[in-house]
C-alpha cells in the first residue's frame, strides 16, 4: 500500500501541522515525508506513520505499543537535536 492510499493518514498529519510555518511535503522513497525547517520530522510509508525523535527520548518511544525502528533502506535514521 503506498502512502496515497493512507490519504486520510496524511490529511489528519496535515492537520497537526496546521499553523505550523516553513512546513513542506516531498515525495520520496515511495513515501509522503514532512519537513520542517528544512528537516525531515515524519513520514507516511505503506501504512506506517513514522517520527524523527531526540536521542534522550528514543529508547522510551521504542517501549510504546506499534512502535518501531524506523529502516527504509537497511540503513536506521538516528534522531538529532536539531
Amino acid at each position: 500500500m503506498a502512502w496515497r492510499d493512507n490519504e486520510e493518514l496524511a490529511e489528519r498529519t496535515r492537520d497537526y501541522f496546521k499553523g505550523c510555518r516553513r512546513v513542506s511535503e516531498k515525495r520520496m522513497l515511495g513515501g509522503l515525508y514532512f519537513r520542517l525547517n528544512g528537516h525531515m520530522r515524519c513520514g507516511i510509508e505503506k501504512d506506517c506513520l513514522m517520527f524523527r525523535v531526540l536521542p534522550d527520548h528514543y529508547e522510551a518511544l521504542l517501549k510504546k505499543p506499534h512502535a518501531l525502528k524506523m529502516d527504509l533502506t537497511g540503513k536506521r535514521l538516528k534522531g538529532r537535536s536539531d
